[in-house]
């Protein structure tokens, strides 16, 4: 008995004990039989010796099952080499030896030898499959970890390439696993059908495995993995959005302005543009998506600065601005009166030359209109109006009798200056009545020479006033239709001062305030006249405009740029609350400023700028609405704060779901802030929406985005001729 407790003993310790005898020698124990003390195990470490019975059966049953594991991975690679051996013993050129043989007689040893290998198989496997370990789970897992092994180069010579379609996937996992199957040995049967049935079940079982591994990794991919899960609504949004005309419609606004919008901004996608606002919003990815936010504001501000260059390449500031147009303003009442005494001196002078000292020029509407005057300001009780009632009937008493008309001239011209403030008709008078005053005796005055050169007719004859004197107006003039024509001109010209002051532009004058005859300041600031500038109707700005691009072109095309300047000089003004780190672009605030959004402001804007110059403006603001859109994203700023209070709930609640679920969402918005970044993965994703699925330009495009995701340089993939771009990250050199 105590022998054979001893062969126990060494066989637990050998590692090589069968399930049943172990209970024996576990009685045997328990009875006081045999010692107690723990068998040592080899190759193992000895137990603790304060190790109770029940922990040393578990630790030496660890002992077999880890000698059963090993005996069977040997017999796994030892099968698929037999396999293999087989397979080679039916060589076809050995074959054809066999059969030469059978028809000559000659003796041919090659059916021995494949007989001997076809024995060797079937003898190694009924040793292992009546062996401890081949009746055994860790024997048979060892065997079929041995024959994974052996067969695993054919298994990675049959994978499918990167992209391969479905069909195609399953065709090489079916290669492969005929493949492996192939060359395990056949041990029952004939060696024909039996190897058949191996290769048509193994190719079975690699297709179906692969099928099921690629359906779930995909299904995992989509509802277990939130990153991806972002990543495919996203992508599944846009598949529909980046076919639209709004989404045609952006590329062709990126590719005219240079702005590198991102995959939101350019398809319009309610989805895509919601997930880059939060990752705008999120702690883990935000300072990603402000470097793609930065780049896309300097685009924006480039193209800006473009168009401000093409109104005038010399900008000014407000005060310079008004200034000039009021200046351009005002001297042009003086520029037309000036006209008119040149115009006058040429055509009156050659009739009074000729005329002389003659006395022909009555008064009569004058005197008319200074009795008027005396009438009206009779009864007014004030010194004022004493004194142009005694001032008028001096003047009248004046203007009787008949005049020269040198004197008319020089009487008529004192007139004209003091209608524009430049004289005064009555003395302590306040200076608007007097331009008042002045502006109906000048306009009587002008009456009075015409009904004065009917005297003329008949006494003087033809070519007093050479032959097309007044630019072919007077064909053949006697010396009283000559005046008329003269004064006719001279009142036309100061018809067209007071419709200058009537103009819109005349609200940009002001008044000039002097100081012992010096001008001092005027009434009206330049910054103002800025100001009334924008406050005018479409129509008011039309006229404006058609005056000061005669006028002065310079500052009115300084103005225009002016307004761009001013509403990107607030576009960059950010609050300190801010922060230091900026995105130095306010796509909303320069919209507002210069009135892209508000009907009317629109419609001054295209009357102020040329068609070509207003679509340059439109562009900008189309670009400021793309940028602009903020749907999808947390207004009261406290985004950040719910997200790292959730990360911290989590941590201290020690749940991993709710850990796996937030740090899901925060890799998934990186991947999103990284696209946003990258110039390349912008047009790449827009690309790939457009592609087919298995096509070999959506393989290559989804191998760059998944470097591009991983915030790696990648290489763009040129999808019309198969070639690769070599630009990094693409952003660079598209300035």
């Amino acid at each position: 008995m105590a022998e054979k407790l001893d062969v126990l003993i060494e066989a637990e310790r050998r590692g090589i004990l069968p399930d049943s005898k172990r209970e024996v020698l576990a009685e045997a124990r328990r009875r006081g039989l045999v010692s107690l003390a723990p068998v040592p195990l080899d190759p193992l470490r000895a137990p603790d010796p304060g190790m109770q019975t029940d922990d040393r059966t578990q630790w030496q049953m660890l002992g077999g099952d880890l000698s059963n594991a090993g005996k069977g991975l040997y017999r796994g690679l030892e099968a698929t080499a037999q396999g293999g051996a087989q397979l080679a013993m039916r060589a076809p050129h050995l074959r054809a030896g066999e059969f030469a043989s059978e028809l000559t007689g000659v003796p041919n040893y090659t059916a021995m030898v494949r007989q001997s290998v076809d024995d060797q198989a079937k003898a190694s496997a009924d040793a292992f499959a009546n062996s401890e370990a081949g009746q055994s789970l860790a024997g048979n897992v060892g065997q079929f970890t041995g024959e994974v092994l052996a067969t695993a180069p054919l298994a990675v010579a049959s994978l499918p390439a990167k992209g391969a379609s479905l069909p195609g996937y399953l065709r090489s996992a079916f290669v492969g696993g005929a493949t492996g199957a192939g060359v395990q040995p056949v041990t029952e049967g004939d060696f024909g059908p039996a190897k058949f049935n191996q290769v048509l079940i193994g190719g079975t079982a690699g297709a179906g495995t692969a099928g099921l591994l690629r359906g779930g990794m995909a299904t995992l991919e989509r509802l277990g993995y939130a990153p991806n899960a972002l990543a495919q609504v996203a992508n599944a949004a846009n598949r529909g959005a980046n076919r639209s005309g709004y989404a045609q419609a952006g590329e062709e606004l990126a590719e005219r302005t240079g702005v590198r919008m991102t995959p939101g901004q350019v398809s319009g996608s309610r989805v895509q543009t919601a997930l880059e606002n939060m990752s705008r919003q999120s702690v883990f990815s935000s300072d990603i998506a402000m470097q793609a936010d930065e780049k896309i504001a300097e685009d924006a501000v480039r193209f800006i600065n473009r168009a401000m260059d093409g109104l005038v390449p010399t900008p000014a500031g407000t005060a310079q601005v008004g200034e000039r147009i009021q200046l351009a303003a005002k001297t042009s009442v003086a520029r037309i009166l000036k006209r008119r005494e040149e115009v006058a001196g040429q055509q009156f002078g050659p009739i009074e030359r000729v005329l002389g000292d003659r006395q022909f020029v009555d008064y009569s509407s004058t005197r008319t209109t200074l009795d008027d005057l005396i009438d009206e300001y009779s009864s007014v009780a004030t010194p004022e109006a004493d004194r142009i009632v005694a001032q008028a009937k001096a003047m009248r008493g004046r203007l009787t009798g008949q005049h020269t008309l040198g004197q008319f001239q020089r009487q008529r011209s004192y007139f004209g200056r003091a209608s524009q403030g430049q004289g005064t008709v009555f003395d302590d008078i306040d200076r608007t009545v007097n331009q008042r005053v002045a502006k109906r005796l000048y306009a009587a005055m002008s009456d009075d020479l015409d009904t004065s050169a009917s005297r003329l007719a008949g006494n003087a004859g033809a070519g007093i006033v050479p032959a097309n004197y007044f630019q072919g107006q007077v064909q053949a003039p006697g010396i009283a239709a000559a005046l008329r024509e003269a004064n006719a001109n001279y009142r036309r010209y100061s018809q067209l001062a007071d419709g200058l002051r009537a103009h819109p532009v005349a609200r940009l004058f002001g008044k000039d305030v002097q100081v012992d005859g010096e001008d001092w300041f005027n009434t009206l600031a330049p910054e103002q006249v800025v100001t009334r500038l924008g406050s005018m109707a479409p129509t008011e700005i039309r006229m404006v405009r058609q005056y000061m691009e005669g006028a002065d072109p310079e500052a009115w095309q300084q103005y225009k740029r002016l307004l761009v300047q001013n509403a990107l000089d607030a576009a960059q003004t950010l609050p300190a609350s801010a922060g230091p780190r900026q995105v130095a672009f306010n796509a909303g605030t320069f919209l507002r400023t210069l009135g892209g959004d508000k009907p009317a402001r629109l419609a001054q804007l295209r009357e102020l700028y040329s068609a070509e110059e207003m679509s340059q403006i439109d562009d900008a603001f189309k670009v400021a609405r793309r940028l602009g859109d903020r749907f999808g994203s947390n207004p009261s700023g406290t985004g950040p704060y719910m997200e790292v209070q959730s990360f911290l709930a989590s941590v201290k609640q020690r749940s991993v779901e709710a850990l796996a679920s937030t740090g899901g969402e925060a890799l998934g918005l990186r991947k999103i802030a990284n696209v946003m970044l990258n110039a390349d993965g912008r047009r790449a994703l827009i690309e790939l929406s457009k592609l087919p699925p298995q096509s070999r330009q959506a393989a290559s495009l989804a191998g760059f985005l998944a470097g591009v995701i991983a915030g790696k340089q990648a290489v763009y993939p040129d999808v019309r001729d198969g070639h690769q771009r070599q630009d990094g990250s693409g952003d660079q050199g598209r300035q």
